[in-house]
This record gives C-alpha cells, sequence and structure tokens, in this order.
C-alpha cells in the first residue's frame, strides 16, 4: 500500500476528515488527499508542506523547552475547522483537516496508527 494509499484511507475512519498531506521534514510533499479540502492543487500541496514542516519543528521546540516532550501533536484551531500535525518518525510529517465538530480522541487515535502505518512505508520505500 501506498503513502496515497493510507491517506486515502483515513476518510473511512474519520468522517469529519476534510484533507490529509504527508510531507517530509525539510518542506516536501510526499503525498496528499485534499482535494475536499478546498481548491487545493499540487502547487497548494507544496506551499503547505513547508509551512507544516516549519509548524512541526517549532512546536517541538516549544515542547522542549517547557518540558511538554516528546511532541504528540501540533493543532491550529480556528472557526472553519482545525489542522493537527503529527510527526511520522523523523522525517516526516502528517497533517490532518478535520472539521471544528470532529471527535478529537477519534482523529488523534487514527492519526497515531496511520503514522506509524505511514513509517513503515516510507522505510520500505527509501
Amino acid at each position: 500500500m501506498t503513502a496515497q494509499d493510507i491517506l486515502i484511507s483515513m476518510r473511512g475512519d474519520l468522517p469529519r476528515l476534510r484533507g490529509s498531506l504527508l510531507a517530509t521534514t525539510d518542506g516536501l510533499p510526499i503525498a496528499h488527499d485534499l482535494e475536499e479540502a478546498a481548491t487545493y492543487d499540487d502547487q497548494e500541496a507544496e506551499t503547505l508542506s513547508a509551512m507544516i514542516s516549519a509548524l512541526l519543528g517549532l512546536g517541538k521546540r516549544v515542547s522542549g523547552s517547557y518540558d511538554l516532550a516528546p511532541l504528540e501533536a501540533v493543532t491550529v484551531s480556528g472557526a472553519g475547522g482545525l489542522m493537527l500535525l503529527y510527526a511520522v518518525g523523523q522525517r516526516a510529517v502528517l497533517a490532518l483537516l478535520v472539521e471544528v465538530n470532529a471527535n478529537l480522541g477519534l482523529v488523534h487515535l487514527v492519526a497515531r496508527q496511520t503514522a506509524a502505518r505511514l513509517e513503515d512505508t516510507i522505510a520500505i520505500s527509501s
């Protein structure tokens, strides 16, 4: 199963999922399922990849500075929904865009399971 397949399969587990993106910690997109999130295209995926990798890096620094480590997730919350970021090993970041009324316990559970699957997939394809 490819990283793209894994991202698409999350839709069955998370009914309030609007989109997902897997990027390297260097800010390069690996795979995405953003079609329903808005008017995203490959250029938007590249821009978003750079932003989420920077945000994850900042989250790691903050969590380390204030005895919150290890970082579990970074959350960006707005009136239109939430974006949650999860580390995928040391080399990648998973971003989920969910509706504001999503079950966050379920989102965290599925995201952690998915991050582990993606880490295995990335290791195999390297």
